[in-house]
Parts: structure tokens; C-alpha cells; sequence
């Protein structure tokens, strides 16, 4: 069974999972966590993600989600970028709910 997406444009990203947990992704959360190779490359280093919200802000809005098969969303970008695929495994990961964020290993916080 799929998750449930609904775009907000005032709350962000909202997932309903198939077991009815229900997580909340601000636009700049999901742009910052990014899964593609170059943003990824650049998370420890300033790039184009340091100065995204500060000079781009259309580049953390939210333009159009796609499916990827059956396991994932592919987000544009008010910038133009397209290139992260955002599994759902991924995403359920860093839901920062409270009752997720405490029951991450200590590690993945």
C-alpha cells in the first residue's frame, strides 16, 4: 500500500503511511535533505544548498511531486532542480516527529 501525499503550501511535504503514522516536511528540510549525488557531495562544504535559502527563494519551493515506480517521489524545485529521488524508506527515516526522533538509535539523531 502506497503512502498518502499532500502538498501544503503553507506546511510542507504531508505523508500518510500505510500504518497511519503521519509526518510533515517543511519545504527547506526536504531541499536541505536532498538525496541526490551533488547535493549530497556538498553537505559538509558550502554549495549550492549553504546559499540556497538565503539568495534563491524560489529554490526551496515546492513545483511538482512525481511517483518513481512504487518506492519513491521525485521533487522539482522553484530552481529547477530534479535530479533527487526521494525513497519512502528514505523519508520515513527523517520523520522529525518527536515520537520518531526518540526512537532513532542514539547514532542517527
Amino acid at each position: 500500500m502506497q503512502p498518502r501525499l499532500e502538498v501544503d503550501p503553507e506546511e510542507g511535504l504531508l505523508i500518510e503511511w500505510p500504518d497511519g503514522h503521519q509526518s510533515r516536511y517543511a519545504f527547506e528540510r526536504l531541499r536541505e535533505i536532498c538525496p541526490c549525488a551533488a547535493c549530497r557531495d556538498e553537505r559538509n562544504r558550502p554549495g549550492v544548498l549553504r546559499n540556497l535559502t538565503q539568495n534563491a527563494p524560489n529554490g526551496a519551493r515546492l513545483r511538482r511531486v512525481d511517483a518513481v515506480g512504487n518506492y519513491a517521489i521525485s521533487l522539482l524545485w522553484g530552481d529547477g532542480h530534479n535530479t533527487g529521488i526521494y525513497p519512502f524508506d528514505y523519508l520515513r527515516d527523517r520523520c522529525d516527529c518527536l515520537a520518531c526522533r526518540v526512537a532513532r538509535p542514539e547514532e542517527a539523531r
